[in-house]
């Protein structure tokens, strides 16, 4: 899988009436506090974060099997669905990260790297976004926690999974999946890597349950 890299843009943040709007008192208070108090000797920039190398191959070696998965974009509420880094307050109420965000949704930064986990598996014949691939089984679930805890000073990802095989999308199997690790220094790379680290410790295993919880191989007839 890959770690998660920065980019930056010069665009200046500003806490106008457009960023707020529909928003209520405590997530627009729970955004600005965040952002005044995490980075304060960061620049007054929109930092993106990447995905960029990938775990060893070696990560994920075993048997191979002879079906095709496609990988959906997992469901998410808010603000986890969205490019912004969530962050869970110790009321359990949530914001916002502010002069940080994903390149891409969080469900679909997590798709890809599933995707390029499986792939790098060498251990399927085909494997691919589910808007790109028709494939025998389907993986898909629910994105239920992609977020920063500052009261923790941990990151935490969880997802629901289901693997779905067949013309009727049989369920095979279903199984929650979760990790949280520590964020070790202060700024937003620092953050991210506690994400990726989460990711790391995640994605073999869910490779290793999926392929392992696919349709089995029918056993040759003896013709004699």
């Amino acid at each position: 899988m890959r770690s998660l890299k920065r980019s930056t843009r010069t665009a200046r943040l500003r806490m106008g009436p457009r960023h707020i709007a529909g928003q209520s008192a405590w997530a627009v208070g729970a955004v600005f506090f965040v952002g005044c108090t995490l980075f304060p000797n960061e620049p007054n920039m929109l930092q993106i974060f990447d995905r960029t190398a990938s775990a060893d191959a070696s990560t994920y070696e075993g048997p191979a099997v002879s079906w095709e998965l496609a990988v959906s974009e997992f469901a998410a509420r808010e603000p986890v669905a969205g490019v912004r880094i969530a962050v869970r307050n110790r009321d359990q109420s949530y914001g916002v990260l502010t002069g940080a965000r994903w390149s891409l949704p969080a469900p679909r930064l997590v798709q890809a790297v599933l995707v390029e986990a499986f792939e790098r598996s060498a251990r399927v014949p085909g494997v691919g976004p589910s808007s790109m691939l028709r494939g025998q089984c389907q993986l898909n679930g629910e994105l239920r926690e992609f977020h920063w805890a500052p009261h923790l000073e941990q990151a935490t990802l969880t997802m629901a999974v289901r693997l779905q095989c067949g013309a009727s999308d049989a369920v095979q199997a279903m199984r929650t999946f979760t990790a949280s690790q520590p964020v070790e220094g202060r700024g937003a790379a620092s953050l991210v890597s506690a994400f990726d680290d989460a990711l790391a410790e995640l994605t073999p295993e869910l490779v290793e349950w999926a392929l392992a919880n696919g349709p089995t191989e029918p056993r040759a007839i003896d013709p004699r």
